[in-house]
Parts: C-alpha cells; sequence; structure tokens
C-alpha cells in the first residue's frame, strides 16, 4: 500500500491568496481534504480570511495550489502585448529574442497553454508583485530564445523553459515577506 505524500499550507502563500482574494474570487475547484480525510472545503467554496486558520491547522491529502482557481486571473493572452512593450524598451531584448525560424517570442508567449494552478500562481504574484510580472515576462522570452539556439526543433522544451521563465520568481510567495524586504 502506498500512501501518497501530504502538504503543509505555506502561511505566506495563503496570507498572498487570501489578499488577492480582497480583489478577485478565489475558489475551490476540487474538494480540499486534510490527510485525514476530513473535507475542509467543498469545491466552489470561496477562499477568504475565514478559512485561514482551518487550512493552516491540518496536512493537506494534496497542495492547496492544486485545488485553487483565481477569477479573471492572468491569461497567456496578455503576454503578447507585454513583451511587445519589453521589445521597445529594451531593443537589444528584441534582437536577443529575434528568430528567423519561430513566431516573435511575445507571440510564442501568448500561445503557451497554462494550467489552472499555474495561472492562479501567476495571478497570485501580480497581484502581490504586479511590476514584477513584466520581468517575468521577459525573462520566459530570454529563455525561449535560448532554447531555440540550444535546442533548435524541440518545441516541447522552448516551452517548458518559456514557462519556467514566467514561473522563476513565483517563490516569493512562501518567504516570510519580512525577508524580502
Amino acid at each position: 500500500m502506498t500512501t501518497e505524500p501530504t502538504a503543509e499550507v505555506n502561511p505566506h502563500y495563503l496570507d498572498h491568496v487570501i489578499h488577492t482574494a480582497e480583489a478577485r474570487p478565489v475558489e475551490a475547484i476540487e474538494d480540499i481534504v486534510s490527510q485525514n480525510g476530513i473535507k475542509l472545503l467543498a469545491k466552489g467554496a470561496k477562499v477568504d480570511k475565514r478559512v485561514r486558520e482551518r487550512l493552516l491547522q491540518h496536512k493537506l491529502q494534496k497542495p492547496l495550489e492544486d485545488c485553487l482557481q483565481v477569477a479573471d486571473g492572468v491569461m497567456p493572452q496578455s503576454f503578447g502585448p507585454m513583451g511587445e512593450a519589453l521589445f521597445e524598451q529594451h531593443p537589444l531584448l528584441k534582437t536577443l529574442c529575434s528568430h528567423d525560424f519561430y513566431p516573435a517570442a511575445p507571440a510564442t508567449l501568448a500561445m503557451l497553454k497554462l494550467s489552472t494552478p499555474v495561472q492562479s500562481l501567476l495571478t497570485v504574484y501580480a497581484q502581490y508583485q504586479g511590476d514584477r510580472l513584466k520581468h517575468s515576462a521577459g525573462v520566459a522570452m530570454l529563455a525561449l530564445a535560448l532554447a531555440r539556439r540550444l535546442l533548435p526543433g524541440e518545441s516541447e522544451r522552448h516551452r517548458m523553459l518559456a514557462l519556467a521563465g514566467l514561473l522563476h520568481d513565483v517563490g516569493e510567495l512562501y518567504i516570510d515577506p519580512r525577508y524580502m524586504r
């Protein structure tokens, strides 16, 4: 018999989620269940400051990130105009990202498929550090450009590295904000 790993809820991440919930709805996309089988939140339940302590008191069967969705979140299409604006501001970035055989980096980012957990993470991150989302798009375009040059023809790896660039700073959500200052 195998047991699934349990997940403790990171209080700093949860605080960012609750802060995000003040601006847009955050809801459970499936039942959130404790390690010992207690249903803590039902599918469709809103996540806000009233559920904070209940979630922190239990280890969960699945990571909280896999169970939440932020409404009206960051959409991949927004990375197209963001990338174009970065190209306008930083001509060197545009030069580094140009490639004869692939679509422009901003267009490629705009077509990325984001899972619900990834989309929600990026949305919570944008709520926390809105100006840094543009930075993440720039890093994603650089990662994509490097992947295209070093791994020609490996479009799935290009996509994964662009996604890694977008997510490279979301770990800040899990660190005590006092250390981030």
